[in-house]
């Protein structure tokens, strides 16, 4: 089993998957092989429907779904012929945790550094995930242009004309002259943010500031101003609209201002 397990892990890394999610699919992998009798590869087809009702009376349907994927392409990998299906879910439509437009200002203002609030402006401005601001470097200020891999991937985000000055006056207030103008680890943001929003108050829940919140922030304003869902998917590096479809959710105020004139 530990064979097995190591030989899945190299064909991750070949397929260019990040360390973290590796080690999700591994933790997933091996707690189903540990419930197989004896560990016993074979008795899968008869097993699997028991370690799908486990799951479901122990985790959210979220996580079910996400083990259930992780397992499927496991057995594929094995040219194991068999397939669980993810749990249907309804879809919300109405979200009520969005960073608005208005907070985000706020938490620039209580930004605890200035590397933060550089930080913040850049993935507010650009949709990129905090593993991907290492690419963002003093060269590219001059043409504007971005070159990301993400999974073996290679996308082209372009610079807006403000987000170009802001990093360059930002450049020469710390003399940094060429390479990443942002080094920071996904530790640093998140202790960061959180430090800043209880610096900002004011009813700012922590729970809404977030990495992620930031490219759910851009791209909410993207599809105010352009509604191009297409190009959207382009700039995150989606490879489905369905999951650039998550940025159309409204937030319980939009649905009511919607609501208000109707009759």
């Amino acid at each position: 089993m530990d064979k097995i397990i190591e030989d899945y892990k190299i064909t991750l890394q070949r397929k260019f998957f990040s360390q973290t999610t590796i080690n999700a699919y591994i933790t997933d992998i091996t707690k189903f092989l540990e419930f197989l009798p004896e560990q016993n590869l074979e008795v899968i087809p008869i097993e699997i429907m028991n370690y799908r009702k486990y799951m479901k009376e122990n985790y959210k349907v979220s996580t079910v779904n996400r083990k259930i994927t992780t397992l499927n392409n496991f057995f594929r990998s094995l040219d194991i012929d068999v397939r669980l299906k993810v749990e249907r879910v309804h879809k919300r439509r109405i979200k009520d945790d969005f960073l608005t437009d208005k907070e985000y200002r706020r938490l620039l203002k209580f930004a605890i550094n200035e590397k933060i609030r550089i930080t913040m402006i850049i993935l507010a401005n650009t949709g990129v995930r905090v593993s991907e601001l290492k690419y963002i470097q003093v060269e590219n200020l001059k043409t504007g242009v971005v070159e990301i891999e993400n999974k073996g991937k290679i996308r082209t985000i372009i610079l807006s004309k403000n987000l170009i000055n802001t990093l360059k006056k930002y450049c020469r207030e710390y003399n940094i002259k060429k390479g990443s103008i942002i080094g920071v680890s996904r530790i640093y943001v998140h202790n960061s943010l959180k430090r800043s929003a209880a610096n900002a108050r004011g009813g700012l829940r922590k729970s809404k500031v977030h990495a992620h919140a930031f490219r759910h922030l851009f791209a909410v304003q993207f599809l105010k101003k352009n509604n191009n869902i297409a190009a959207l998917a382009d700039i995150l590096g989606h490879s489905s609209l369905e999951t650039t479809r998550i940025y159309t959710s409204l937030n319980k105020r939009q649905f009511q201002e919607m609501l208000e004139d109707i009759i």
